[in-house]
This record gives structure tokens, sequence and C-alpha cells, in this order.
């Protein structure tokens, strides 16, 4: 026997639903048995037989890591055609747009309990929704400003 290791890489793939069903195992009670992740359907492919199609997935699952290095991820996204500034400014851009629907349920809030804060139910609810997520009101106005700019175009 030598000193040196055989090592091949594989990727498991795995059921969404059984590991749901995995991860509730921990709020199991203490009589109950524990369950298995592993019912059969999960599939080892190894690297080097790895298809083009299952690359194209492997490295989007990889995108979803958030911790994943700026280095690693652009080249990633290289490698599938993408572009990091694009992917960024849609992220930004659903996110404003998220906050710009807040923004519009809290009016509908205000309106429906009778509210009339002083300079306005909109410059109430951007400050509102400003506040909760740790931003200037300055800041989001400028948000919603360039999106609907952007939108124009």
């Amino acid at each position: 026997m030598t000193d040196k290791l055989d090592w091949r890489v594989a990727i498991i793939g795995y059921d969404l639903t059984r590991w749901n069903e995995y991860l509730s195992a921990y709020a199991r009670q203490p009589g109950e048995a524990q369950r298995s992740l592993d019912d059969g359907r999960r599939k080892t492919h190894f690297v080097s037989d790895i298809d083009d199609e299952m690359r194209r997935s492997f490295y989007q699952a990889l995108l979803k890591i958030e911790w994943l290095p700026v280095k690693v991820r652009s080249a990633i996204m290289s490698e599938l055609g993408l572009s990091l500034q694009k992917w960024k400014r849609d992220n930004e851009r659903a996110r404003t747009e998220t906050l710009k629907f807040l923004i519009s349920e809290c009016k509908a809030r205000m309106r429906e309990n009778g509210e009339r804060p002083r300079g306005g139910i909109h410059d109430a609810a951007v400050a509102e929704i400003a506040a909760t997520h740790g931003m200037e009101v300055g800041a989001l106005r400028q948000r919603i400003t360039r999106l609907k700019k952007r939108s124009r175009k």
C-alpha cells in the first residue's frame, strides 16, 4: 500500500422535498425514529462523466453560494456566458422593485387606517420602509428615481 491517494471528484444530487424532510428531522420528538435523506433516488455523477447540460446546472448551483469569492464567481459567470455586472444590476433592480412594492403596501395600509401624516402618505411610507431596511430616505428616493429613468429608456 502506498501513501498516495487517488482522488475522484463526484457530484451528488438530491431531491429537494427529501432535503426539506431531512432538515425537519432536527425538529423531531425524542421518541421519533431518525429519518434518512438517502432513499435511493440520489444519484452520484463523476465529474469525468458529466455532460455540458449537467455542467451548466452545477455552475448555476455554485453561483447561489453567497460567500463565493468574486474571482471564482466571475470565472464561473464567464464560463456560462453571463456578465457579472449585468447580474449585479439585475439583482439591484429586483431589490429596488421589492422596496417599491413595500412602499405601495405601506401606503395602502396607511390609507386603510385613515392616517394623514405630515408631508403626505408617500413620504411617510418611504421614510418607514427606508428605516426598516437601514437606508437613508434620500438614498431610497434616488433608487426609485433611477429605476423609473431606466424603465423609460
